[in-house]
């Protein structure tokens, strides 16, 4: 299985760009395989980056890829369960996965055109600049994670502009939520 893993590794590696052979340890694939059942390499990459040192550039580029890619399984996978949400357009922050994951899967139906224009990056996490279209407004934001040391985003804050965009982005996120119960 490890080879075979290894060989799935390297047929991917060319999404990010790489040429040298990928560092990861046989130990740190038997610890990934054994608890996620991964087919995709790009996954399997980010997951490995994540329990290697020094994975945090490619933890938030899987946040990022999953993002763009709409898969709220594997946005939420880099979240710890008890991480702080920071909303554009609610006081209170939001505490813990199950909350985080109503209102991503909201945002996602929401938010049209949804593109990420820049990323800047920390020790530890990053900021992702992207613009967005809520219905006839076009919204331009900020999303910053902070990673704890297992690669695992603990606290997470979204910004938007201009203010007529997050009144509809408000207004429609309600109207979902409100739906949902």
């Amino acid at each position: 299985m490890l080879a075979a893993a290894r060989a799935k590794l390297d047929s991917g590696r060319l999404i990010r760009g790489r040429t040298e052979a990928l560092p990861f340890s046989d130990a740190s694939l038997d610890v990934v395989f054994s608890t996620l059942a991964f087919a995709d390499p790009w996954a399997v990459y980010c997951a490995l980056c994540e329990a290697e040192p020094g994975g945090m550039d490619v933890t938030v580029d899987a946040f990022r890829a999953a993002v763009e890619a709409h898969d709220l399984d594997a946005i939420m996978a880099c979240f710890t369960d008890d991480v702080t949400f920071h909303s554009p357009i609610v006081f209170k922050p939001y505490h813990g996965k199950d909350e985080l994951r109503m209102v991503l899967a909201g945002v996602l139906q929401v938010f049209e055109d949804f593109c990420y224009e820049a990323v800047y990056r920390s020790e530890d996490g990053g900021v992702l600049r992207f613009r967005a279209r809520v219905g006839d407004r076009t919204i331009d934001g900020i999303d910053m994670l902070r990673f704890r040391q297992d690669g695992l985003c603990d606290d997470f804050t979204v910004m938007v502009r201009p203010y007529s965009g997050a009144t509809l982005l408000r207004e429609r996120m309600a109207a979902l939520l409100e739906a949902a119960g």
